[in-house]
């Protein structure tokens, strides 16, 4: 057996051995270094040129660097001569003769020194002392001070920011701080130093945060628009999604004016029908859940309205695959990274904002008064008595009311029985009164917006601080934040907190750890295609109808018995909605640094979110009508964990070749449960609990749980920093699929030229950056549904009276990711040292094996299967143009111009998809307008009239039968050009920035005028919109509206009637504030001071009145939608 201490011994021997010739081979080269760098050759020709001027030049020929004095230089003469191929030291020699200076190598760097400093004499240890504080005058403690060529010989300031270091005249002096600019000082004399450092701000047009980790612009070989916090705090918003729609190209954003609703947002357009087209969402490196997780969908809660937009420094969107897909089976529609801010080594900063604001809708539809009202009833039900008298004689309808018209005894017949009809069905607390006589004042003109609507109020208020000591960094935040929407009763409020903190133990280990708690209170009326949705009912309902009776009870007695439950004043006094979110969103990670090119690191994310929602509708009120009082109560629950482990490798080989691995592997597991339920039928309304009602009407729960495990990879590789080139991998497995198919792997290439690194362009001093970028690669896409590859079936079934099951869906093993494959070309482009800076990308993203429900034999006893069919391309251009027209030492302007483009084609789909008003073809956009061609009128009796087109010949006849009317593809509801204008004017303390909104090129469906308020008298009980004043009738033979009739969808069946054109411009921001002088604010103990008021959604331009297209996400105007608000606000921040 062999002595372990032997073996011990001998590899202890080859370990010393093994670190002296490394030791030795360093030397080696550090001092092949010195003299290669002594024997630099150089070639100039400097004619009557200045010693400065001659030093520039060399520097820009070469690697080196000089340090010197410009006083020193400048009592210099000018000098004539063409040095060729001689080495750096002749030249030097040459350029220096006979002036009193010399100069020193030291390693790339070239000291300029007075002889009497430079000279053998002079060169002996000094000690040098000095203080080292910030840009505020703050002493600096624990700054790293070392001799720039003795690495090895350094010391740290002290609490007081003082160091004493020995060293030799015409050395230099590095000093260095996390979070601060590094700084160099020439040694010539051995007085007090006095060193300035910076904050080192690394800005975001220089950094991009990408999958696992940050990149360098220029090194960037993918498509991504970064927004930076300044631009988020811009406006004060209730998730940051509001912030991206008008920052980012290719993104478009659909929002609603309910404070927290969800919003719709699409990342260069839609990749599927069936699954899901959001992005996905990283914070702090860790994947978020956005999906909708409430079960009584009082509203449409937007998760991400649980982070405080202040907390955020950064958000990194995502477009193409180079950028994407490291996170494979969930980056096809894009994603979006957000970076929460982190403090920086340094005394404790503090940031104050606080603001206040009103606000109002900022629309709403255009309902008739009670007058306007009544005269279009009493004509619509007028005509609706001609026409059924014609039909029982059996004449023409319309030829007899041109008839009645003109015989008045027939007419005031016809018109008094009409009248007669409104009095009886629109009776006051059940007695009978003449609007035309004495009981005009009986009935009210109720402004059923003015019931529903106030003056809302949004009020603010966020505290931070931030800093670090030595190793130690961290960031606290705590916010308040109220909107109370102009819609009574609906009102978001949320108290959130966060903490983020980092330590460097030491050069080996760091760690972090960031914590976000959040509150979410958004009770409010229910908003969506709900009766107690008040936005809706106030929209609807006649202004004949009193609020109140007159005894001061709410009125529930409408005519024709419709909405009566549904007094939207009743609703909003009496019933109570309830949805609050809890949420804790953290991350904890850990870095072991092995060596100074390698990296460990791990992170673990938990996300947890729990929705507590409450409904309750006291009895007479809503559905409480019917059911005698009815409370709902749910409690959702949603974890995510997730666990990734990466090892990061970084070098450079010499100057020119650096390459980056990455490698690893991620785990996550998402957990959901809710359960809940209905009562029904109680004593009182002042016991609004489940057991207070004496029939439980439904009682419900279910648990899921999802996995994904992944790994990864990622390979970057740089030339000189002018060749570009990147591979990136994953393979994710899915338990949302079979064995057989639970693997999928995606990728992507990319590559990227500099172009303005190269020697052909050094001439063009206008174009400070160029470069060329490509990438191609494949993401993919989860189906919705967590079981839908296996027949799932259903438990709690009654088969009478026994329990039962059913089954649900047919099993399908081979079922898969949607795949979505994408090019993208893109040019940057910099010029006259990046006052104009474009951005440039044209893309091209195939979406195949869609998820879609194919038709199956009924025999089977299925009626669907989803399998993977069809395919779907997105192709479009993106432009961002940043530019500085102006910049003056008191004034200047920037602006920046977005667009976007997008067509977006179904490539492959077998059968047409037809819904009520649009259809899924292939050769054709998704959800294209399919509708009748409105033709207008018949001017002789007020008919409409629409177009009947021949299939085979193609002839076009009309029509007056909407049932012979052909339906055709009219456009669709995506905008084909869209994007946004920011400008910013700067004049002494003063900034006024502007933001407006555009798109062009698509079309928005009129859905609820046609259906109700602009549905030519069809339904009585609805208020209409004043546009209907204007009708057709034998005396107005001029009007381009049909003839109104009561009880008959005449002309207001859907067609192209009711489609508009899409086009919109919105002044969405305009924001002027004053930074009051630094020299008070510093009198006052701050370090800034700045007050500001703005207005948000001034006005909008576009074709459709009383609607704003960036709310439809399926380019219908729905009146349930809540109109977003009109607001002013006022705010101050304060730094110290």
């Amino acid at each position: 057996m062999k002595n372990p201490l032997k073996l011990l011994q001998c590899r202890a021997i080859k370990i010393v051995l093994t670190m002296k010739v490394f030791l030795l081979i360093c030397v080696l080269n550090v001092a092949a270094a010195v003299h290669s760098m002594a024997q630099v050759n150089i070639t100039i020709n400097l004619e009557e040129a200045n010693i400065e001027s001659a030093l520039s030049q060399i520097e820009r020929e070469t690697n080196l660097f000089f340090f010197y004095k410009s006083e020193e230089l400048s009592r210099l003469g000018r000098i004539t001569h063409n040095f060729k191929n001689e080495p750096i030291s002749q030249v030097l020699d040459r350029l220096l003769l006979k002036s009193g200076l010399t100069y020193k190598i030291i390693d790339e760097y070239i000291a300029i020194l007075p002889e009497n400093i430079g000279n053998k004499d002079a060169q002996q240890i000094k000690t040098i002392s000095g203080i080292v504080k910030d840009s505020s005058g703050e002493p600096m403690p624990g700054v790293s001070v070392v001799i720039k060529s003795r690495p090895n010989v350094g010391v740290l300031t002290d609490s007081d920011g003082r160091f004493t270091i020995n060293a030799e005249i015409g050395e230099i002096l590095q000093f260095s701080f996390i979070g601060m600019k590094n700084i160099e000082v020439l040694l010539r004399s051995a007085e007090i130093l006095n060193v300035e450092m910076e904050e080192e701000i690394i800005g975001l047009d220089d950094v991009i945060v990408v999958a696992y980790g940050t990149i360098k612009r220029e090194s960037y070989t993918g498509s991504a628009s970064v927004v930076s916090a300044e631009k988020i705090n811009e406006r004060p918003l209730s998730s940051f999604s509001e912030a991206l729609q008008y920052n980012s190209t290719g993104l478009i954003v659909n929002t609603s004016g309910m404070p927290g609703a969800m919003p719709t947002i699409r990342v260069r357009g839609v990749g599927s029908m069936n699954a899901s087209n959001d992005p996905l969402y990283v914070i702090d490196g860790i994947p978020s859940d956005m999906s909708e997780i409430s079960q009584l969908s009082n509203i449409t809660s937007d998760p991400m309205t649980s982070l405080n937009p202040n907390d955020i420094e950064s958000i990194t969107v995502l477009k193409d695959a180079a950028a994407a897909s490291l996170y494979g089976s969930r980056a096809a529609n894009g994603v979006i990274i957000i970076t929460t801010k982190q403090g920086k080594e340094g005394k404790t900063k503090f940031e104050l904002d606080a603001i206040h604001g009103i606000s109002e809708l900022s629309y709403f539809p255009d309902v008739c008064n009670k007058d306007e009202y009544v005269n279009i009833w009493v004509t619509s039900e007028l005509h609706s008595i001609m026409r059924a008298k014609a039909i029982s004689d059996g004449v023409d309808p319309y030829q007899h009311i041109l008839e009645s018209y003109n015989d008045p005894v027939l007419y005031e017949t016809y018109l008094a029985t009409a009248r007669s009809r409104f009095n009886n069905a629109f009776k006051i607390e059940g007695n009978q009164y003449d609007f035309w006589g004495d009981g005009y004042n009986m009935y009210p003109d109720t402004d059923w917006r003015n019931e529903v609507s106030k003056i809302g109020k949004t009020d603010k208020i966020n505290f931070s601080a931030s800093g670090g000591y030595r190793r130690l960094t961290y960031f606290a935040s705590g916010e308040y934040y109220d909107i109370q929407s102009p819609i009574k009763g609906a009102s978001l409020r949320r108290y959130s907190g966060r903490s983020n903190l980092t330590t460097k133990v030491n050069d080996l280990f760091w760690f972090g750890v960031n914590i976000n708690l959040s509150y979410t209170d958004q009770s409010g009326p229910q908003t969506g295609a709900m009766y107690a949705n008040p936005v809706r009912t106030a929209a609807y309902l006649p202004p004949v109808i009193p609020v109140y009776n007159s005894d001061g009870s709410f009125n529930a007695s409408f005519p024709y018995n419709v909405l009566s439950s549904y007094n939207p004043v009743a609703i909003i006094d009496a019933a109570d909605f309830e949805t609050i979110t809890h949420r804790q969103i953290s991350s904890a990670w850990a870095q072991f640094n092995i060596t100074d090119d390698l990296f460990f690191k791990t992170t673990f994310g938990y996300d947890v979110r729990q929705i507590d929602e409450g409904r309750w509708y006291p009895p007479g009120i809503a559905s409480g009508k019917a059911t005698n009082g009815g409370k709902f109560e749910y409690f959702s629950n949603r974890r995510r964990v997730t666990s990734s482990n990466i090892i990061n490798y970084a070098k450079s080989f010499g100057s020119k070749n650096n390459i980056n691995l990455l490698g690893g592997y991620e785990i996550e597991h998402t957990h959901t449960k809710y359960f809940g339920g209905e009562a029904a039928n109680y004593q009182t309304s002042f016991t609004p609990e489940l057991t207070a009602g004496s029939v439980i009407q439904a009682l419900s729960g279910s648990k899921t749980d999802d996995a994904l495990m992944s790994f990864i990879g990622k390979a970057e590789y740089n030339f000189d920093h002018r060749f570009y080139a990147a591979f990136s991998y994953r393979r994710d497995g899915s338990s949302r699929f079979s064995r057989e198919s639970r693997w999928g792997n995606f990728y992507s290439v990319s590559t990227a030229w500099r172009v303005s690194k190269e020697k052909f362009l050094e001439d063009l001093k206008w174009i400070s950056d160029a470069k060329i970028r490509f990438s191609y690669g494949v993401n993919g896409t989860l189906p919705n549904g967590l079981y839908d590859y296996i027949g799932n079936y259903v438990f709690g079934q009654d088969y009478n009276g026994l329990s039962g099951a059913s089954v649900t869906n047919v099993e399908n093993l081979n079922l898969s990711w949607e795949r979505s494959k994408n090019t993208n070309f893109g040019i940057d482009l910099g010029l006259w040292d990046g006052r104009i800076f474009l951005i440039a990308d044209y893309f091209d993203r195939f979406s195949d094996g869609l998820l879609l429900d194919r038709e199956l034999s009924r025999v089977s006893g299925y009626t669907t299967a989803t399998v993977n069919l069809g395919s779907m391309r997105n192709r479009g251009f993106e432009f961002t143009l940043n530019s500085t027209p102006i910049e003056t030492r008191s004034f200047s302007w920037d602006i920046s111009f977005n667009l976007s483009t997008l067509l977006n084609t179904i490539e492959n789909l077998p059968t047409d998809n037809v819904t009520a008003q649009q259809i899924d073809r292939q050769g054709y956009t998704q959800q294209s307008w399919y509708l009748p061609e409105w033709a207008g009128i018949d001017k002789a009796t007020g008919e409409p009239m629409w177009y009947h087109v021949d299939g085979a010949s193609g002839e076009r006849t009309l029509t007056k039968s909407i049932d012979d009317a052909t339906r055709q593809i009219f456009g669709n509801s995506m905008p084909h050009y869209y994007g946004s204008v920011n400008s910013l004017l700067k004049y002494r303390n003063f900034d006024l920035s502007l933001l407006l909104s555009y798109a062009l090129d698509f079309n928005v469906l009129d859905y609820d005028g046609a259906l109700n308020t602009q549905d030519d008298g069809y339904s009585r009980q609805r208020n209409k919109e004043r546009v209907l004043l204007d009708n057709w009738r034998p005396d107005n033979t001029n009007s381009e509206n049909p003839i109104l009739m009561a009880g008959l969808r005449n002309g207001s069946n859907y067609s192209t009637r009711y489609i508009y054109k899409g086009d919109y411009l919105k002044l969405k921001n305009l924001r002027l504030g004053y930074t009051i002088d630094t020299k008070l604010s510093n009198r006052l103990g701050m370090e800034g001071i700045k007050m500001y008021v703005q207005a948000e959604n001034l006005f909008i331009k576009t074709h459709m009145p009383n609607f704003d297209p960036e709310l439809a996400d399926n380019g219908k105007r729905y009146l349930y939608d809540y109109p977003p608000s009109r607001t002013i606000m006022v705010g101050f921040n304060l730094k110290f």
